[in-house]
Formats: C-alpha cells, structure tokens, sequence
C-alpha cells in the first residue's frame, strides 16, 4: 500500500501533465479543424475523460488553464475578434461545461467499475462495454451545453445548433474512444493503480516479428489511400463510405497481433483518416467519416478485451 502512495504524483504533477497532454492534442486536432468550435477528431476529450478518471479534481485546473489558454488560441488562428466581454463569458461557460460535464462522467464511471467490475471480477468486455457506454454519454452531454452557451452567446447562429452538436459530438467520441484507453495503457506500465481500469488488459510491447506487423500496417495505409483516393475524385456519399472498407485490414491486425500493435495501428489510422478529411475537402460527408472512425475505435477495443478474456479462460482450465 505504501508503495502504490509513493508512485502517485503530486496533485500539480498531474494537473500540469493533462495541461501539456491537454494542449499537445488540441494542437494536432486543428490540423483537421472544420470551424471555430467544431473538429472532426478531437483527441484532447481522451485526455480530459483520463484525468478526470484517475485524478479528479485534483486534473481540474490543468484541464481549465488548457482550455482558456486554447480559447485565446483558436480565436486568433481564425480571427474571430469577438468583444473581450462576450469571449470571456463564451469561454468560461464552455471550459465549465468540458470540465463538470467530464467529471461526472468520470466519477460515475470510476464508481461503475468498483460496483460491477472490480468487486464482482468480472471480464474485461464488461469493462470496455460500460467505457463505451460513457464515452458516448459523456460526449454529447459536452456538446449539447457547450453548443448552448455559444449560442446563449452569441458566438455562433442559433440556425447552426443542430449541425454543430452532431460533428461536434461525434468529434469528441471518436477522438475520445481511440486517445483514452492508449492513454490508460501507456500509464498502466507505470502507475499499477491504473490497471484496474484496463480489466486485466496489457498493452505492454510484446515480442513479435516485424515483418508481419509491417506487412499488415502497409496493407492497411494501401487500403486507406484507395479509398481516400475515390473519395476525393467522387464526391459521392456512396464513395465515403467506403472508409469502412479499412476495418478489414484493422480487424486483421487487432486479431492477429499484440493489443499494443493493436492500439498504435488504431492510433494511426484514425490520425490519417481524419487529418485526410479537411485536407482533401471530405467535409461535405463528415459525418460518415466520424462513423467510421468510432466503429474502428469500438471493434478495436471489443475485440482485444475478448481476447483478454478468452486467454484468461484458459489459463484457468
């Protein structure tokens, strides 16, 4: 017990790191920035969603400080020049709907894994199954007071509500799906108090043969630049949905090798194909897109904790 206290870093350690991390991934998301307040992959959820798991309040005001401190930034990139008085006030309501919305979230999540996971020892797919459950809760709760404020506002049309809360919902899902479990994992190699919130779940490197494991992620980055490819020459909703075609070669790896190839090759798909969709005017169906890329994030994880439970079944036959 006193081992596990002098592994957890102070309160202003972890409030600092989810300000960098915080900062870091919002920088990466306004490469495939489609407006203001909207992004197709907004990875930056995950980080809150995990410091919010694993710190609490203590995460808080690294999370606000990151927020307000981006605020300033995304308004200067896009030259919004809003009044100093309604953009404080803009912000403000929106950093305090990110951090309480994501708080609950969090601690009714952690307070789910202690009743129906940890106490009852039970499989890891529960686990990833209740995740998935407040990923999804957790983000379109933030958007649709996030989206509120900003019309209460003033800083966007009251006639755009319903287009925004949809991307930027499924924006904060996705980039919340696919950055949070990695986040978990790479923690959990450090901090063992992490672990019980991967269910068992490793995604420390094992050893495997490169050949395969490069032979399967170029035969995934193929598939993705055809599909990409007719995308951007048909603009077609038929055409876009193609994207899912790139489960296949995805589904491939994550049955076939280690969760952590699994993770990084999830990782790096999403990247791509969300960094492709504002770069080569795919925003017309960008919806379809974020579908696909939360379908990955979902198969991905679902099948690794079957795995997980599977391999744990027969150790113990």
């Amino acid at each position: 017990m006193e081992a596990l206290r002098v592994q957890q870093p102070s309160w202003l350690y972890q409030s600092a790191l989810a300000a960098v991390l915080w900062i870091s991934l919002w920088a990466l998301s306004m490469l495939m920035v489609l407006a203001p307040y909207e992004s197709v992959w907004f990875p930056a959820a995950g980080i809150t969603f995990v410091a919010m798991v694993l710190s609490g309040y203590r995460a808080v005001p690294g999370i606000a400080i990151a927020i307000v401190l981006t605020s300033f930034w995304r308004d200067t990139l896009f030259g919004v020049n809003a009044p100093a008085e309604l953009f404080f006030k803009a912000t403000t309501l929106t950093m305090l709907s990110h951090v309480a919305t994501y708080w609950l979230y969090a601690k009714l999540f952690r307070a789910c894994i202690n009743r129906f996971v940890l106490r009852k020892n039970s499989a890891a797919l529960t686990l990833v199954i209740l995740f998935i459950v407040f990923a999804f809760a957790s983000s379109f709760t933030n958007a649709w007071f996030s989206i509120e404020a900003l019309v209460q506002t003033g800083m966007i049309d009251a006639a755009q509500q319903h287009q925004f809360f949809w991307s930027w919902g499924f924006g904060d899902a996705a980039g919340l799906l696919v950055m949070a479990p990695i986040c978990l994992g790479i923690l959990g190699i450090a901090y063992p108090r992490v672990r019980k919130y991967l269910g068992k779940m490793s995604f420390q490197n094992h050893t495997a043969d490169k050949g395969p494991v490069l032979a399967k992620g170029g035969v995934t980055l193929v598939v993705l630049t055809v599909v990409l490819t007719i995308s951007f020459f048909n603009h077609s909703a038929e055409a876009a949905g193609l994207i899912f075609i790139t489960l296949v070669p995805l589904l491939w790896v994550v049955l076939t090798e280690s969760p952590s190839v699994a993770a990084a090759t999830l990782a790096g798909l999403t990247f791509l194909t969300a960094l492709c969709i504002d770069g080569f005017g795919f925003l017309l169906h960008e919806l379809i897109f974020q579908s696909a890329l939360i379908i990955m994030a979902v198969s991905t994880w679902l099948i690794i904790a079957i795995r997980t439970d599977a391999e744990k079944d027969s150790i113990l036959k």
